[in-house]
């Protein structure tokens, strides 16, 4: 018999890297940029994380190093995307197969032996930390006037130069931030939901998932803390369909296809009632 108590204690575990990951894009996001590489990040800081415990001893060493791999790749993002002015779209997917291809060497480097491992529990210090940031991010973006010029260039990014804001400033420190976030959650995803053990491809598109989550959550930290429980309950029941009798191949994408089938009704109620989402600007004229 499955326990439900445990699916559920278990998908807020799970929900812990998908609110970090979307958490970070949300706030980028609003700043009028997208960053496609999530995936990539969040691949790298998976390796990463569980090298950097191994070498240390410490799991939480390993999750720092984990968001250090993730903000690398974030500075190819802001070099091409912000300060070069590339097409954001293309250099989110560079990042993509960067990371992907980056996370299988540094796991290699791993030999397969596993690092410490912190128990994935709702509130784990790291989990604690998530829904602390829910609550900062969400003070920041209502409340502080570094949050109105965040909003202000989600709008109209021209708008917010001519008023002289620091556009590219602003965008380069959300980047990173959120490329750290990134390699924070898929570190956890490997130190704390698989006991310290990294496999290529761990992270299982849970990036894409994050994006996903970005706009079930409509750009809003508590918006984006609720569709990560979900999502992340959502996850940790694929168990749960497999005990009732459904294929293990369907049960696996059944929360896959849940998130796609919920962004098609978000979407379609965000048109009915007139709301939109940040301008996100492919290029800088």
């Amino acid at each position: 018999m499955v326990d439900v108590a445990s699916i559920l204690y278990s998908g807020l575990a799970s929900a812990t890297p998908l609110l970090l990951a979307s958490l970070g894009e949300a706030v980028l996001e609003r700043s009028g940029r997208v960053n496609l590489g999530v995936e990539g990040m969040m691949a790298l800081g998976a390796a990463s994380g569980v090298l950097g415990g191994i070498y240390s001893g410490s799991p939480y060493i390993g999750l720092v190093v984990g968001g250090l791999a993730g903000m690398m790749l974030a500075m190819l993002y802001v070099a091409g995307a912000i300060l070069l002015g590339a097409d954001q779209i293309v250099v989110g997917l560079v990042i993509f197969f960067a990371g992907t291809a980056l996370s299988d060497v540094v796991g290699s480097l791993t030999h397969g032996s596993p690092g410490p491992s912190i128990t994935g529990a709702p509130m784990d210090p790291v989990a604690f930390s998530a829904l602390l940031a829910v609550v900062l991010a969400w003070i920041l973006l209502g409340r502080t006037w570094v949050g109105v010029e965040i909003r202000a260039m989600g709008e109209s990014e021209e708008y917010a130069r001519s008023r002289g804001l620091r556009v590219d400033m602003i965008r380069s420190i959300l980047a990173l931030a959120a490329g750290f976030a990134a390699g924070i959650a898929g570190a956890y995803i490997s130190i704390a939901l698989h006991n310290g053990r990294w496999y290529s491809g761990i992270t299982a598109g849970w990036g894409w998932i994050a994006l996903g989550i970005v706009i079930l959550g409509y750009w809003s930290p508590p918006g984006v803390a609720i569709a990560s429980a979900m999502t992340g309950t959502l996850l940790a029941s694929r168990t749960l369909l497999a005990a009732l009798g459904l294929n293990e191949a369907i049960a696996d994408m059944t929360p896959y296809l849940a998130v796609l089938l919920a962004l098609g009704v978000v979407s379609r109620l965000a048109e009915r009632v007139g709301a939109k989402p940040p301008s996100l600007v492919w290029r800088r004229e």
